[in-house]
């Protein structure tokens, strides 16, 4: 099995021998809220000094050429550090603020609720960049590896979205907000929106959820999904031969209960020549130190990062051909590019209405049977 940021969430996470998982409505979300309003925000709003000005250096792969409009007409962004009070785990780490330098007053939003171990923002910078480029606000919240049960996690991304609303909200328009998961981060992504929907009113001109090869999901009950807005997107993307998260836990948990619009896609991995594409758990790898086989290819460009701009222009700009995209509609929608040797096709991604996994239970890490392992109540961890 391949290194990825996954693989130490057996030792992490685990807490098998415990006593009844608690439930969403169990946990104190008063105290949550309290932390953040007792907390002191640097001045606030705008006034909140960046701690980096950014010039946006658009990246190439040598193996396939990016689509045509990959970055947008921004060129450099703000990068603020907030910090948050609810990571009550030891060495907390900033929410980072990627501000847009130009474009309008204020910004749709897109929250990045990262990978498990993957709380280095600069792994997907250029993932981040790209959506910057496009004029969106995005919001990066770390959570611990160690030091906080799987729920208590679910509530340090949630204050840390809260925190940079708090500190930057005079600059995001929290009307149009898409939240983007991975792994963890995307099985925690349908509550993460819930919650900003519910709780704090964000959504209502436009909403979406984006979710790739998501683990286990919490807190969410069957009745919750109906309290999206009618327009709200979901759109699932799974990765060919990603041997960590079994690919029924995004079919089961999070495709078959969101009730309306729904996009369900695959990514395969291909060989041609010297260059290699693996879709495995690590896509997108946009700027890891892992080899070069798994770097920023047209998994991203083509694959997750393409489906996110797609998104983002059909659900908060209300873009017709991107909306085609992502319906499966426009020509090209499945298209993953061509190698640049010789032109021939990139294998394009799949899509279905009734999407099946590509593997038996018995290759992933973590099967969906095996999710009463990992449960919500606080533990000693190691």
């Amino acid at each position: 099995m391949r290194l990825h940021w996954a693989s130490t969430l057996v030792l992490s996470v685990g807490c098998a021998a415990m006593e009844t998982p608690i439930d969403a409505a169990a946990t104190d979300a008063g105290a949550i809220d309290a932390a953040i309003d007792d907390a002191p925000v640097s001045d606030g709003g705008p006034a909140l000094a960046p701690v980096e000005h950014a010039t946006i250096i658009p990246r190439a792969d040598p193996c396939v050429a990016a689509p045509a409009g990959e970055y947008g007409p921004i060129t450099a962004y703000d990068r603020d550090e907030v910090d948050n009070p609810t990571w009550t785990a030891p060495h907390p780490k900033a929410v980072q603020v990627l501000v847009p330098s130009g474009g309008g007053a204020t910004h749709p939003v897109i929250v990045y609720a990262h990978p498990f171990g993957g709380d280095d923002w600069t792994r997907v910078r250029t993932y981040l960049e790209i959506l910057v480029s496009r004029d969106h606000v995005v919001v990066f919240p770390p959570y611990p590896v160690a030091g906080e049960p799987i729920c208590e996690r679910y509530d340090t991304l949630r204050g840390g979205i809260q925190r940079a609303s708090a500190a930057l909200g005079s600059l995001m328009d929290t009307t149009r907000v898409g939240f983007i998961g991975h792994s963890f981060g995307a099985g925690a992504t349908p509550w993460l929106a819930h919650e900003a929907v519910v709780v704090d009113g964000w959504g209502s001109a436009g909403l979406f959820l984006y979710v790739n090869a998501p683990w286990y999901l919490y807190r969410m009950e069957p009745g919750d999904w109906a309290d999206f807005p009618e327009a709200t997107r979901l759109s699932l993307m799974l990765f060919e031969d990603d041997d960590t998260n079994d690919h029924r836990i995004g079919i089961e948990q999070i495709w078959t209960p969101f009730p309306r619009a729904e996009a369900f896609r695959m990514l395969r991995s291909s060989t041609h020549g010297s260059c290699a594409m693996t879709a495995d758990h690590i896509v997108p790898a946009t700027d890891s130190t892992l080899p070069d086989a798994v770097r920023f290819n047209a998994l991203d460009t083509w694959g997750t990062i393409r489906y996110a701009r797609a998104l983002a222009d059909c659900t908060l700009r209300a873009d017709a051909s991107a909306c085609a995209t992502i319906d499966g509609n426009a020509s090209g929608a499945l298209q993953m590019g061509r190698f640049a040797d010789d032109g021939s096709d990139v294998p394009p991604m799949i899509t279905s209405e009734t999407p099946t996994p590509a593997h038996d239970e018995s290759f992933y890490m973590f099967p969906i049977s095996n999710e009463s392992m990992y449960v919500c109540t606080p533990c000693d961890l190691i």
